[in-house]
Order: structure tokens, then C-alpha cells, then sequence
């Protein structure tokens, strides 16, 4: 079993860093492992379901995770069983006027060799993955100028 914890502040209210990674069609632009991020319907919901293209250590493979948990502002969750089993949990919480954004990613690589041997990997560099993947999206979050659900983040004073 893979199993990775990350979290980092994100200087940005609560409401827009949910309102950010809930349009799941944008998981590719924080979570580089995603060539693409194709959500099935917007509003997102408990049931909606994103389909990936996934590049991850040589191999490129398609997944779809389905939101299985969801409480607006607070966390989400998303699962899939294929190519292996994989729950994401992205959870918020207000911290020092800003968000504080965790990650629990856990994956079972299954009957996959390729997967199953190299697990130790896995886990390392899921873990590293997942450390750049919240620098990437707090950058983009604190440099403003996303737009998100019809409004925009203004740019913060003085960047």
C-alpha cells in the first residue's frame, strides 16, 4: 500500500482554494502527473467523475476518479479501481488568514508487476509529486489571476 500525506498554506481564502481544486477539469494544471482532466459535469457533485490521461514514471495510462465525498469548503474525496485502486482526500481548513490544503493520497498498485515491484518507488515519488503538486498549486493561487466560477482572483498588491 502506497501511502502519502502532504499539506501547505495557501494565502488565499478557504472559499477560493475550494472553488479552485472543485472544478476538477483543472486537476491538470496543478497535479503535473495529468497530461489532461476532462470532468463529466460542472457544478461538481458526490458521483462526478473525471477522466485523466496520466504520465507517471515512463508509462501513460487513463484513469477516472469519481467524487465519492464532498462537503463544500471543507474536503473532498475521489476514488478509482483502475489501472489500480486510488483514494484522494483533499481537505481544507482556515489557518493564520489564509487555507491550510492537505493531501492524503493512498494507492494500491494491485496485480501489476510493473506496480507491485516498484512500490518503494512509488511511494517516494508520490510523495515528491505530491510536495511540488501543492508548491504549483499555491503559486497559482497566490499569483492571482485565475479566474474561477465566473470571477476572477485579482492579483495581490505589489506581485
Amino acid at each position: 500500500m502506497i501511502h502519502v500525506e502532504t499539506s501547505t498554506r495557501i494565502d488565499r481564502p478557504v472559499e477560493d482554494v475550494f472553488a479552485y481544486v472543485d472544478d476538477l477539469s483543472r486537476m491538470s494544471e496543478w497535479i503535473d502527473i495529468l497530461a489532461e482532466s476532462t470532468a463529466s459535469e460542472s457544478p461538481t457533485r458526490v458521483g462526478t467523475r473525471v477522466d485523466n490521461r496520466v504520465h507517471l514514471l515512463g508509462r501513460n495510462f487513463q484513469n477516472t476518479l469519481e467524487v465519492v465525498e464532498r462537503e463544500p469548503g471543507r474536503r473532498m474525496v475521489l476514488r478509482t479501481e483502475r489501472p489500480f485502486a486510488v483514494q484522494a482526500t483533499f481537505e481544507l481548513e482556515a489557518a493564520e488568514g489564509g487555507t491550510l490544503f492537505s493531501v492524503v493520497l493512498e494507492a494500491q498498485p494491485g496485480a501489476s508487476s510493473f506496480f507491485k515491484l516498484g512500490e518503494p518507488i512509488l511511494t517516494g515519488v508520490g510523495r515528491r509529486r505530491f510536495k511540488g503538486h501543492l508548491r504549483r498549486l499555491k503559486k497559482r493561487l497566490e499569483a492571482g489571476g485565475v479566474a474561477l466560477e465566473n470571477q476572477e482572483i485579482p492579483l495581490k498588491a505589489g506581485i
